[in-house]
């Protein structure tokens, strides 16, 4: 019966246990776990703003102004370019 030989490389080895996770050791692993934790509980609270924020925004768009909007007129009051309103006083004027 043939002698059967099982080479092993070194570096092949501690290539699979890294890549396995294997290498990192407890330390690092509840490190990582921590991390991924920490990164769940981040998503929800940002998620759940999210969604109290879209509330909180539909909400606003339903909200009674106290006055019809669609009979309101809207102008924007610019004195003239020369320089006959100057000073303040003479621009509080023409805005009354």
């Amino acid at each position: 019966m043939p002698t059967r030989v099982l080479v092993v490389d070194d570096d092949a080895l501690s290539y699979e246990r890294i890549r396995k996770g294997l290498g990192a050791g407890i330390r690092h692993g509840k490190l990582r776990s921590g991390l991924v934790i920490a990164e769940v509980a981040l998503s929800i609270v940002l998620l759940t703003s999210a969604g109290l924020m879209m509330g909180s925004f539909f909400a606003l768009t339903h909200v009674d102004m106290g006055f019809n909007a669609a009979q309101m007129l809207y102008a924007n009051v610019v004195p003239t370019a020369d320089d006959s309103y100057d000073t303040a006083a003479k621009k509080t004027l023409f805005i009354e």
